[in-house]
């Protein structure tokens, strides 16, 4: 527990009306409405105890704490990430502490800055704090189900990402040692100039796996491939694919979690809220600390090099469980996702700060 509270300085300017908070800046907004994500008022209501949010508008004015109002895609999406990187260089400049949450966005952290990142890799050079990609909770609409005769494997997402550059290379085959390398490299994914040369590398690590387990006499496969054009969709048409999404969880006891155009999955973590076994495809990933739990007691880890193999892995995960070992293992993959739920998440973080 805290003793204290804990100062953090947000400069003003940075400030965007309407836009969704940082995690540590969430108590400043309002609370969530979305029946998957109310999860997020926990976290809101302890922020109101445990940190105090102070606004400059001179860094001279600042703390040592030195918050980024916003994550780094929203700063991303209006054209701003190269301000926003100048504007921590001053922080650490001043010999301030820069606190960043980056959302989606790959970031190149710099030496002294405290980043939560879910993209990140197992290298020296990568110092970003781990972060769960937190998307929705899906408890509540899908339930446990029994151990399948054979491996049962769903996945329902965007396995092309539309983009005039995709569309023009997406059609080259890269070798697979090259799709590896480039996948796991933290030092190619982290600079800006490949953004778009990322989402042709996420197309086919996505689809590669898809085709591999489709062809598996060993594997019961369910897939729906889509584009990434979810948001020009009509009301109805999103809550169609929302059903089939929710649905395909239900009928299946494994989730293929591949990365996108960055190092990370959000299917993971849905995966998890719905106790269900995710099948990571692992490209150089690492994952966020889960205390006395370890990944591979409830997930089917496939290093990207060994995708090929990724049915015959399936099915050793799946035969080496009894009935009653299945749904032990499906209830740590619930147990992991509240775990790192943000309340306890950043708590944790905070608690650590506190006593540095």
């Amino acid at each position: 527990m805290l003793t204290q509270a804990i100062d953090i300085w947000v400069n003003e300017a940075l400030i965007i009306p309407g836009a969704h908070p940082s995690p540590l800046f969430l108590h400043m907004g309002s609370l969530e409405t979305e029946p998957e994500r109310l999860y997020w008022n926990i976290l809101h209501n302890q922020l109101n105890q445990v940190v105090r949010i102070h606004k400059f508008k001179d860094l001279a004015e600042a703390g040592q704490l030195v918050l980024l109002p916003h994550e780094l895609q929203t700063y991303f999406l209006r054209g701003e990430t190269l301000s926003i990187i100048e504007f921590n260089r001053q922080v650490l400049a001043s010999a301030r502490t820069p606190i960043t949450f980056t959302g989606y966005c790959e970031y190149m952290e710099q030496p002294g800055e405290i980043v939560f990142s879910p993209a990140t890799f197992r290298s020296p050079t990568d110092t970003a704090i781990p972060t769960p990609g937190w998307m929705l909770d899906l408890s509540s609409r899908v339930s446990p189900i029994p151990k399948p005769p054979i491996p049962t494997v769903g996945f329902v997402g965007a396995t092309r990402f539309s983009n005039k550059f995709g569309g023009v290379w997406r059609y080259l085959p890269i070798p697979d040692p090259l799709l590896y390398w480039l996948a796991s490299s933290p030092a190619f994914n982290k600079m800006r100039l490949f953004n778009k040369i990322r989402k042709v590398i996420g197309e086919q690590l996505r689809e590669k796996p898809l085709r591999v387990a489709e062809k598996s006499l060993l594997l019961k496969t369910s897939f729906i491939r889509r584009e990434q054009c979810h948001y020009a969709l009509s009301s109805e048409q999103k809550a169609q694919r929302q059903l089939e999404y929710i649905q395909n969880f239900q009928d299946n006891a494994y989730i293929i979690c591949s990365r996108g155009a960055e190092n990370y999955s959000f299917r993971l973590y849905e995966t998890l809220s719905a106790g269900r076994i995710p099948v990571l495809i692992d490209t150089n990933m690492r994952l966020p600390d889960l205390g006395n739990m370890r990944w591979e007691e409830f997930s089917v880890i496939v290093p990207c090099s060994q995708m090929h193999r990724i049915g015959e892995i399936i099915q050793a995960f799946h035969n080496n469980l009894s009935d009653e070992e299945f749904a032990r293992v499906c209830e740590k993959s619930r147990m992991a996702f509240e775990y790192l739920l943000p309340h306890n998440f950043i708590m944790r973080f905070l608690q650590q700060l506190g006593l540095n």
